[in-house]
């Protein structure tokens, strides 16, 4: 009873190979179905002939917020309903209005999708991809397992299951099967990393350029400012200080203006008198 349990439970290999290999899709399942209902949830919003909010969720234009204007009757697409709460407890009177200083057609990144159709099709593309090398990986281990079994030789399962590999040009083995070297296969790993590497050294080189020339364009912009912004600065500092000059003494103020201390000592001086000093400072 056992072991007809166990054969029931266990199905032979011949049902295997048998079989065609499943399709796994991993996570990425979940997220198609969930972009697939986004889409149709929209289109059945698109369709419908709701067009406004309800009345008595509406608001007059003078409620609108400074800086922007109605959204009601500057509809570019398909008309979706949407829902308002009234009492300024926001919703769909909010999304009435838009804000005019805001791009219309936003640009994405070319690295990103641009509508959920896009988006579906990558995601269809990228499970497509992982299914389809989870069974060839599979495939490939299977296969190779079984030649083995049947006394084949190393460079023979290469040949028969990897086909994306040279041929060796060694000497060959018991079965007349040239052996992969290990000059090939030094050649080989360089062939495969130059093909990687070559782009980001190219894209690293450009980089290096890119800063030279910013360099040389700020050491040339430093130069074209030492040689003409700096003086005409210079200049314009220097004319500013004679206008104020001129604007203080341009009246004969200067002039006119005398220091009794210093004439006093300047009198005091000339004639010889130590009292002078003491004399002026009586007259204060």
């Amino acid at each position: 009873q056992q072991k007809g349990t166990a054969d029931r439970s266990e199905p032979s290999d011949a049902g295997r190979q048998s079989s065609p290999p499943r399709l796994t899709h991993y996570a990425s399942d979940s997220e198609v179905t969930r972009a697939r209902r986004s889409r149709k949830t929209t289109k059945v919003l698109d369709a419908s002939d709701v067009t406004h909010t309800p009345e008595d969720a509406q608001y007059s234009d003078e409620d609108c917020p400074e800086g922007a204007i109605s959204n009601v009757n500057h509809r570019s697409g398909p008309n979706t309903p949407v829902v308002g709460r009234p009492a300024g407890g926001g919703g769909g009177w909010i999304k009435q209005y838009v804000n005019m200083g805001a791009p219309k057609d936003p640009r994405f990144a070319k690295w990103q999708p641009a509508n959920p159709d896009e988006k579906i099709g990558m995601l269809l593309e990228a499970a497509q991809l992982r299914s389809e090398g989870a069974a060839k990986k599979k495939w490939m281990s299977s296969t190779f397992r079984r030649l083995k079994t049947r006394g084949k030789s190393d460079a023979r399962c290469r040949e028969v299951v990897a086909l994306h590999l040279p041929r060796g040009s060694g000497p060959k083995d018991r079965e007349d099967v040239p052996i992969f070297s290990q000059s090939e296969v030094r050649a080989c790993k360089k062939m495969y990393t130059d093909s990687y590497m070559d782009p980001v050294k190219r894209i690293q080189k450009a980089i290096v350029e890119m800063k030279e020339s910013k360099r040389d364009l700020r050491s040339i912009r430093e130069e074209l400012f030492s040689v003409t912004e700096a003086r005409l600065l210079q200049q314009r500092a220097e004319e500013e200080r004679k206008n104020a000059v001129q604007s203080i003494g341009g009246l004969g103020l200067l002039a006119k203006v005398k220091d009794p201390l210093a004439e006093e000592a300047a009198s005091s001086g000339g004639n010889g008198n130590g009292n002078g000093g003491k004399k002026s400072f009586k007259k204060l």
